[in-house]
């Protein structure tokens, strides 16, 4: 979680409150207004497409950053299935670093993605998700080129957020949804390639979660109620694992990227 807005102190401020409030829940740190089990089987999904694209792939003691670690949302996954992986969690938030040093029990630094306090090449991994839509208008590139400057020769980089045309899709169908995020910006499917191209990195997978992003606005009416809800996610988590790779109108989008 880092800053994105005119003004840095409220944006810091929000969060503050949101890791007091909801603490180590999924709705602390993923989409406002959803139900629970819905946000809770996202978070799911982003774990899935995480051991399977990125920690399947990291050497043995790997060191690895998890930048805008929150609570340890996905550092938790990564200890439950790489406990020989050395885990540093990074985060805007001084509540949700020290949620991070609870719960994980790992190293938590709190500090500013646009001034990465680490020196480069020493990174067999970076996990980035939905931390490059928290950097400021304008400065997009230049996070991204400074996280991948993290990496070790070969080393991966694993990022996750927003795609900005299933947001426009969603505003346009429901306006109100604009008030239902915690903020940050998108990116269009080329915008978030470009970033990649121009930071000198290799695209070597690239994905996302198309059909439980297009059944996103009906989960928000009828999830809280739904009678066979976990029957409906475990149907597109299924159909999901064959379309991975169309990603154009997803809510999030992946990238596994490799420095040369």
């Amino acid at each position: 979680m880092h800053p994105t807005s005119e003004n840095e102190q409220d944006m810091r401020d929000r969060w503050e409150r949101r890791a007091i409030e909801k603490g180590g829940s999924c709705s602390s740190v993923l989409f406002q207004g959803l139900a629970e089990p819905v946000n809770a089987h996202i978070h799911t999904q982003h774990c899935a497409v995480l051991e399977t694209n990125f920690l399947n792939y990291m050497p043995r003691g790997a060191l690895v950053l998890d930048l805008g670690c929150g609570y340890g949302r996905l550092a938790q996954q990564v200890r439950a299935r790489r406990p020989d992986i050395n885990l540093v969690g990074m985060d805007f938030s001084l509540n949700y670093c020290l949620l991070f040093r609870r719960v994980v029990n790992g190293q938590v630094i709190c500090g500013d993605i646009h001034n990465l306090p680490f020196a480069p090449s020493i990174f067999d991994g970076v996990i980035a998700v939905t931390a490059l839509m928290y950097a400021k208008p304008g400065h997009q590139q230049r996070v991204m080129n400074n996280v991948t400057n993290l990496l070790k020769q070969e080393g991966l980089a694993f990022v996750l957020d927003p795609g900005a045309e299933y947001s426009r899709l969603i505003a346009c169908l429901h306006p109100a949804s604009r008030q239902k995020t915690t903020g940050g910006e998108s990116f269009s499917k080329d915008e978030y390639r470009n970033l990649a191209y121009n930071a000198d990195v290799s695209i070597v997978k690239e994905g996302g979660f198309p059909l439980l992003s297009l059944s996103l606005p009906g989960l928000y009416f009828l999830g809280r109620g739904a009678r066979y809800l976990r029957l409906v996610l475990n149907f597109l988590a299924t159909v999901d694992s064959g379309l991975s790779t169309w990603s154009r109108y997803s809510c999030h989008r992946w990238m596994l990227l490799k420095r040369h």
